[in-house]
């Protein structure tokens, strides 16, 4: 199964990864937080039953 975890690292980057070893980040913008989250989502849902 796919899990990913977003966070936000010291710097203020928001950031996802998964058990997978995918993941990703943004920069500074306070929207970024929306881009990790959707991110997220959309790598769950394109490996549903792995």
């Amino acid at each position: 199964m796919h899990h990913p975890h977003v966070a936000c690292d010291p710097h203020g980057h928001w950031r996802w990864t998964c058990q997978c070893g995918a993941g990703g980040h943004g920069q500074t913008s306070h929207r970024d937080w929306h881009w990790a989250l959707v991110a997220a989502l959309v790598h769950t849902a394109a490996m549903p039953g792995e």
